[in-house]
């Protein structure tokens, strides 16, 4: 699959790496609010700081995160030569491409 592929997939929710990564997966995230009130108290951004600013809300803009089964990054950056890769494919379970067992 080529980019516009991916780029289609994980806009209507799925999940999708390459088949030179090892173990990483890319996926949408945001696209949500949180009350202020639900924010945790020892982050870099607290309800105190959002009331500050008149924001009851904070609002996590869409945006695209890598897993690599232990941690998530957010905020993924594609490379030139993931833009013009074509060996790009669609996890179909997250849970099965981690734990070995595969879609075929």
């Amino acid at each position: 699959m080529d980019i516009y592929g991916v780029m289609g997939t994980l806009l209507s929710g799925g999940v999708v790496t390459r088949a030179s990564w090892n173990n990483k997966v890319l996926f949408q995230a945001g696209g949500y609010t949180i009350p202020a009130e639900d924010i945790r108290p020892n982050g870099p951004i607290t309800k105190e700081l959002l009331y500050a600013c008149d924001e009851p809300n904070l609002n996590i803009a869409p945006h695209i995160d890598l897993f690599d089964g232990k941690e998530y990054h957010t905020g993924y950056t594609f490379t030139q030569e993931d833009l013009f890769a074509d060996d790009w494919f669609i996890v179909e379970n997250a849970i099965d491409y981690f734990t070995g067992v595969t879609n075929e």
